[in-house]
């Protein structure tokens, strides 16, 4: 197959925009659906518009390949993909890189159907919503740097009189910031002065997001209680979902 080479290097931009949370590679048929290290997210979009045909790959160390794979950004026009027995063909005019793609037991972000998707959201993402709302760069940024500075694990969610919170806070509670305030409940979620405190991840918040980002806030409170996070945006030209799941606190 041969790829333009600009939306080559799109495809590069991409596969380092998410490996901060996939260690390893695994497309389908231009589809990336992994469960981030550590399964503390899921990463899923649709490379269609990058390449002439299906293109399948799987490779472990991703950050490791993708210096190789770079070096055919300054190919003259186009970059050729082949597979055969195994093993993908990169190549110009000038000279080809070959890499042998991984067994399944080898890799850590294995591919996930659309129907295992399904199984693992567990919730209704239209039902069970109760907040929508947009994250701009200026927020993006400023959720990245303060978690890390603060040395951050989770971005907490605090439900209260149908509004809700959104904060960060070192370990050891020292050090604290209030991301965002009194954003509105889509519907009723808690009872006058009840509480509920919901943490995510903050590693997908950790992205080096160049569009704005529109966040659903999804919630079932039977049982512990469930919740996910599903999170849209435009990543390095492609059209990305993230679904975070929740740990609720109440």
């Amino acid at each position: 197959m041969q790829v333009d080479k600009g939306r080559f290097e799109t495809f590069l931009n991409y596969l380092d925009a998410i490996s901060h949370l996939n260690q390893d590679l695994d497309m389908k048929n231009n589809v990336i659906a992994q469960a981030a290290n550590g399964k503390v997210a899921i990463v899923e979009s649709n490379l269609n518009d990058l390449f002439p045909e299906p293109l399948s790959m799987r490779f472990v160390m991703l950050k490791q390949k993708l210096p190789l794979l770079g070096l055919f950004t300054k190919s003259p026009e186009f970059v050729n993909i082949d597979i055969d027995n195994n093993v993908v063909k990169f190549s110009d005019e000038f000279s080809e890189i070959s890499i042998t793609q991984a067994l399944p037991e080898y890799v850590n972000n294995l591919y996930i159907s659309p129907e295992d998707l399904k199984g693992k959201l567990s919730l209704d993402l239209e039902l069970d919503r109760i907040l929508s709302t947009e994250l701009s760069k200026i927020i993006l940024e400023r959720i990245s740097v303060i978690s890390t500075n603060f040395d951050v694990m989770v971005i907490g969610f605090l439900i209260k009189d149908n509004k809700i919170n959104i904060s960060l806070s070192s370990n050891d509670k020292v050090n604290k910031s209030l991301v965002l305030k009194d954003l509105p409940c889509i519907k009723p979620v808690t009872n006058q002065g009840e509480e509920i405190q919901i943490n995510f991840s903050v590693y997908p918040f950790q992205t080096k997001f160049d569009n704005d980002v529109s966040l659903d806030l999804c919630y079932k409170g039977e049982g512990r209680g469930n919740s996910i996070i599903k999170m849209k945006t435009v990543l390095k030209g492609i059209e990305t979902t993230f679904y975070v799941k929740g740990t609720v606190i109440k």
